[in-house]
C-alpha cells in the first residue's frame, strides 16, 4: 500500500485530528501527491518512430516529498550530502 492510498482512505480523519498542526505547505504537498499521475492531470504523449505504438502517461506532480516522483531524487541528494560529512564525533 502506498502513501497516497493511505491518504485517500484516511484524509478526512487525518485533517480532523491534525488540522491545527498542518501548514499550508503540508496541504500543498498532500494535494500534489493525491493528484500525481492520475487521470485528472495533464498527460505526456509518446509515439514510436518505428511503428504505430502510442503511449499516454499522466504527468507527475514533481513535489519533492512525493513518493512517486522526486523521493528518489531527494534521497540521492541526501546520500551525496551525507557522504560529504566529516567522520567526527
Amino acid at each position: 500500500m502506498m502513501l497516497t492510498d493511505i491518504l485517500r482512505a484516511h484524509l478526512d480523519a487525518f485533517v480532523d485530528q491534525y488540522s491545527t498542526q498542518l501548514t499550508p505547505a503540508m496541504y500543498q504537498a498532500i494535494s500534489a501527491m493525491l493528484r500525481c499521475r492520475t487521470d485528472t492531470t495533464q498527460r505526456s504523449h509518446w509515439q514510436c518512430r518505428e511503428c504505430v505504438n502510442q503511449l499516454s502517461c499522466p504527468l507527475s506532480c514533481g513535489h519533492r516529498n512525493c513518493p512517486q516522483c522526486l523521493h528518489n531524487t531527494t534521497s540521492d541528494w541526501l546520500a551525496k550530502q551525507q557522504a560529504k560529512l566529516l567522520f567526527v564525533h
